[in-house]
């Protein structure tokens, strides 16, 4: 691939990784039922280490999870939004997003395109990761 050609993939990733990372803020912020409109399709999965902080815990993290607007380029390299941390209480809580196809079986071939695509984002403990 010559270097024209190498340029222009580079520009179309990073085009993509923004409109990922749009949808993935959008769905994210909706987990506190913010009346988002055209939210992508998804899923939203506690592990059972969150899960047994007890109800308000949860709710907590979801909370701090759907306000995070803390992405840098050291956690966010790729620029999709992702992956991020919050602090609940003491505790430090991770969130995973990931883009599978429309039957949650496989990684989505567009994550970009959200008639292809859903999400599921994980609440979770880094040492259940």
């Amino acid at each position: 691939m010559n270097a024209v050609a190498q340029t222009i993939e580079a520009i179309a990733e990073q085009d993509v990784a923004a409109i990922v990372a749009a949808q993935n803020d959008k769905f994210r912020r909706n987990i506190a039922l913010e009346g988002e409109t055209d939210v992508p399709d998804g899923r939203v999965v506690i592990t059972s280490g969150v899960e047994e902080q007890g109800p308000a815990f949860v709710v907590a993290a979801l909370r701090k999870v759907a306000a995070f607007d803390g992405f840098t380029d050291d956690c966010d390299p790729g620029g999709r939004h992702e992956m991020g941390a919050v602090e609940v209480g003491p505790l430090t809580v991770w969130f995973k997003i990931d883009s599978y196809d429309r039957d949650y079986r496989y990684g989505s071939d567009a994550p970009a395109d959200p008639d292809q695509t859903r999400r599921v984002l994980t609440v979770l403990f880094p040492d259940e990761w």
